[in-house]
């Protein structure tokens, strides 16, 4: 389940991510550490951000795959 969070695949349906075996799909597993070493370069869900030189928001998510993070404004 650790895999699960730190990858943000909650509310995601579970059979979906289990292989033939019935467990957790081994590429979820060996993505973790690739995943985690993305993510140090992505602000944290709650920290502040400056979009551009006059707005400001928090930052309420990600994607790492697509290099994107998802930000709120404070507008």
């Amino acid at each position: 389940m650790e895999n699960i969070a730190v990858q943000s695949l909650e509310g995601r349906d579970v059979e979906k991510l289990k292989g033939r075996c019935g467990k957790l799909k081994c590429s979820i597993v060996f993505e973790k550490s690739v995943y985690l070493d993305e993510l140090s370069n992505f602000p944290f869900k709650g920290q502040e951000v400056l979009v551009d030189s006059s707005v400001k928001g928090v930052c309420i998510g990600h994607n790492i795959m697509n290099q994107e993070v998802v930000v709120k404004s404070h507008e």
